[in-house]
C-alpha cells in the first residue's frame, strides 16, 4: 500500500478522483493496461451485416472490436487518452445513484488495433480473459478490410 501511495495512488479513488501517477514513459502502458483490467472493457462482437437486402441471404458477418475505459474522474481518463496511440475517441457516461461514470470509447478499427498492440506489447501480467478478446480482435477481420464473399469482393488485409 505504501509503495503505491508513493507513486501517487490513493484510497477512495471513486469518490476523491485520481491523478495519473508519475511513471517512466515505458511503464505507462503497463499501468494503463492494469487500469483497463480493473475498470475497462475489451469488447468483441460478430453481427450479421444489417445492410444486406432482404431478398438476399445474409451471410456477411461484421466483426467489431471496441475498448472502453470507465471512471468517475474525467481528468484521469483524459490523461489515459493522451498516452494512447489513437486518433479518434468519444466519451459517454451514465448516472448511477449519486455518481456519474465517464466512459472513454475507442472504436475505430485502426485505433483499436494500435491500442491493443501498445498495451500488450511484451506484457507478462494481464487478465487472460481480456487478453483473449484482444487477441481475437487482432486475429479477426475486426481490424481488417474487405472479406472475400462479402458485398464487395476482395481479400482480407490487415494493417
Amino acid at each position: 500500500y505504501n509503495s503505491l501511495v508513493k507513486y501517487g495512488l490513493q484510497s477512495s479513488k471513486t469518490i476523491n478522483g485520481m491523478t495519473f501517477p508519475q511513471l517512466t514513459v515505458d511503464m505507462e502502458r503497463h499501468f494503463i493496461r492494469g487500469f483497463l483490467d480493473g475498470d475497462g472493457s475489451i469488447i468483441y462482437t460478430e453481427i450479421k451485416n444489417p445492410y444486406v437486402p432482404k431478398t438476399k441471404e445474409n451471410t456477411a458477418i461484421n466483426k467489431r472490436g471496441r475498448i472502453a475505459f470507465t471512471g468517475t474522474d474525467f481528468t484521469f481518463l483524459e490523461e489515459i487518452r493522451k498516452r494512447l496511440p489513437i486518433g479518434k475517441h468519444y466519451y459517454g457516461g451514465k448516472q448511477s445513484k449519486n455518481m456519474f461514470t465517464h466512459i472513454l470509447w475507442i472504436e475505430r478499427k485502426l485505433d483499436v488495433k494500435n491500442c491493443i498492440e501498445y498495451l500488450y506489447k511484451d506484457a507478462t501480467y494481464f487478465l487472460s480473459r481480456k487478453k483473449f478478446k484482444a487477441d481475437k480482435i487482432i486475429s479477426s477481420q475486426a481490424t481488417s478490410t474487405l472479406v472475400e464473399g462479402s458485398e464487395t469482393t476482395g481479400v482480407v488485409q490487415t494493417t
